[in-house]
């Protein structure tokens, strides 16, 4: 083709077609059209042919299926809840209203149950016991605080109190007489001193008569204490009596009415044997 026919205006284009051959690789055939026009000046330059893509293939790898157990559920707030069976929830909402209406059932026959009837001969005796507690009850109580006498304890005069009471007065007089007599504490310290020194029963014989001596000389030179009822003001010169068939009284009220007894207190000096020691020791006396 001569130069000049090139320059009159013919255009040329390449197109490529492209087949799969047997083995899966692409194959080409480069086809040349040529469109010529005699008003185009124009030429289309050749291009040049594409390579063929290789495709590879792979073999898909093998799954393997979890048990249902070991699952994993993955779900988001987006998600549709799980529907159960209508047919369940049914029976389910009949269960519950069935137990509901035994409920208000069993309510209504408390409300509608009529209070037992007993004998006229068993109200009596139920009211005759109830009379006999009230008015032991009155009894057994103490004058200064008014509750149950749990530890009574009684006077030479006759008058009874618990013990917490009783002890409660006597440690008032105490105290005022310790204020009006002030060489009181001191002697009742030596006074003890000697008490456990006469104790001692390797003390010989005339240190013993020795330390007597002096301890009845010390005890005759204080002014005791006057310790009274505080009911009748009669004064109390021996330590209160602890009743004990008194006591067991009151407990046993206190089990028909449904009450239980307190708890013992321990002494509040752990030195004192008694816990009348303090308001009255006891006498020098050889062991």
């Amino acid at each position: 083709m001569s130069q000049r026919q090139l320059r009159s205006g013919s255009r040329q284009s390449l197109v490529q077609t492209t087949r799969f051959n047997s083995h899966g690789s692409f194959a080409q055939n480069d086809e040349v059209i040529t469109l010529s026009s005699d008003d185009e000046g124009l030429s289309v330059p050749k291009k040049r042919p594409r390579r063929a893509a290789k495709v590879t293939t792979t073999c898909p790898r093998p799954t393997t299926l979890l048990p249902i157990e070991d699952a994993i559920e993955i779900s988001s707030g987006d998600e549709t809840p799980l529907r159960y069976p209508s047919e369940s929830i049914a029976d389910m909402r009949n269960k519950i209203k069935a137990l509901e209406e035994e409920v208000v059932q069993l309510r209504n026959r408390e409300v509608q149950a009529p209070p037992p009837i007993f004998s006229p001969e068993l109200t009596e005796a139920v009211e005759f016991k109830k009379k006999i507690l009230e008015a032991l009850d009155d009894q057994l109580c103490c004058e200064i605080c008014t509750l149950r006498m749990w530890t009574p304890y009684t006077l030479g005069c006759g008058h009874m109190f618990c013990q917490s009471c009783l002890q409660d007065w006597f440690n008032s007089i105490l105290k005022k007489h310790r204020v009006e007599h002030s060489n009181y504490e001191a002697n009742s310290h030596r006074l003890a001193q000697y008490r456990e020194l006469l104790c001692n029963p390797r003390l010989a014989a005339h240190q013993r008569r020795y330390i007597e001596d002096h301890a009845r000389a010390l005890q005759e030179s204080m002014e005791q204490p006057v310790f009274t009822c505080p009911t009748c003001r009669v004064g109390a010169k021996d330590k209160p009596i602890d009743i004990y068939t008194l006591k067991q009284v009151v407990r046993a009220v206190s089990e028909a009415m449904g009450e239980s007894s307190p708890k013992i207190l321990p002494p509040r000096d752990s030195k004192e044997v008694g816990p009348w020691d303090r308001f009255f020791p006891p006498p020098l006396v050889r062991p």
